[in-house]
């Protein structure tokens, strides 16, 4: 039987233990203690691997922003500025005072 070191520590690395790894490639207690007297593998440890987490966002579709948050829409109120008419026909001063 062979094994690649490589594989081992690959195994090691994803989180298998000494005893994964004797089920995995079936080996005898005696042939584990024996892959792990190798200098490579000597004292290494199973790393420890968080299990990943599927986080769903089921609320970006949704307003997330609070209530004070939200403005009621205003009234635009637009000021008019009156044009100047000049409705006087004759522009003589003296007729202005009179």
């Amino acid at each position: 039987m062979q094994l690649k070191i490589s594989e081992i520590l690959n195994d090691l690395t994803n989180g298998q233990t000494r005893q994964q790894i004797k089920e995995k490639y079936n080996l005898s207690t005696g042939q584990l203690k024996s892959v792990f007297a190798h200098p490579l593998l000597k004292g290494r440890k199973t790393k420890k691997v968080e299990q990943p987490i599927d986080l769903l966002d089921d609320i970006s579709t949704q307003d997330t922003r609070p209530a004070y948050a939200i403005v009621e829409p205003q009234p635009v109120v637009e000021t008019i500025r009156p044009t100047l008419v000049d409705n006087v026909d004759d522009t003589n001063d003296d007729n202005l005072f009179s």
